[in-house]
């Protein structure tokens, strides 16, 4: 099992993972605006605008009297992922898992998919499976005990690896780490993918 880290560029979607630390530093220095988190992230008003609007319904910033400005009514550390009420979103069925193994000192998918499943959103023990077994062959894991008829491997998160925002299977089926903002791990090759 290779963990070797593969520096890949990839284009990320620039929303509000790349907006709420510019508007963190924005709101420090006073009042901000959307133009000015277009001018230092270089995105699109229509969509910057949208979110700015989630965070005055979710409370999280207050309009100011001069038209357009803004500050900060609350400072999260994660960008807060709002619906257009304000509400937030349910989590994805990625970051209920990965919430799981940070949570776990071991685990197998069997336990990863009861501990990450809740009432409205069950995760599959297939589905954990593939979670666990696409992050461990990208070096997020060392192997506590090796599967053997009837019995699971059973996984523990490296030290290294452990970071707030699940890494992502991506279409492509390689491992994005938004915490290093990097590649993990070798790509499958065109043929496993098609399995």
């Amino acid at each position: 099992m290779s963990t070797d880290t593969h520096m890949v560029a990839v284009h990320v979607p620039r929303g509000p993972e790349r907006w709420w630390p510019v508007i963190l530093g924005l709101d420090t220095g006073g009042t901000w605006t959307v133009a000015h988190i277009m001018t230092l992230t270089g995105s699109d008003r229509a969509l910057v605008q949208r979110y700015v609007s989630r965070l005055v319904a979710g409370g999280y910033a207050v309009r100011q009297p001069q038209a357009g400005h803004h500050r900060l009514a609350r400072r999260p550390v994660q960008a807060p992922d709002l619906d257009d009420t304000g509400n937030p979103r349910p989590l994805s069925a990625q970051q209920m898992m990965w919430n799981a193994i940070r949570s776990l000192r071991s685990f197998s998918h069997l336990e990863i998919a009861h501990a990450a499943s809740i009432d409205t959103q069950p995760i599959s023990p297939s589905a954990a499976k593939d979670y666990v077994n696409r992050l461990g062959r990208a070096g997020f894991f060392n192997a506590v005990s090796m599967a053997k008829p009837g019995t699971p491997t059973t996984w523990a998160l490296k030290p290294s690896m452990n970071g707030p925002l699940a890494p992502m299977i991506m279409r492509t089926k390689f491992v994005w780490d938004p915490n290093t903002r990097a590649i993990v791990g070798a790509g499958d090759d065109a043929r496993e993918v098609q399995s």
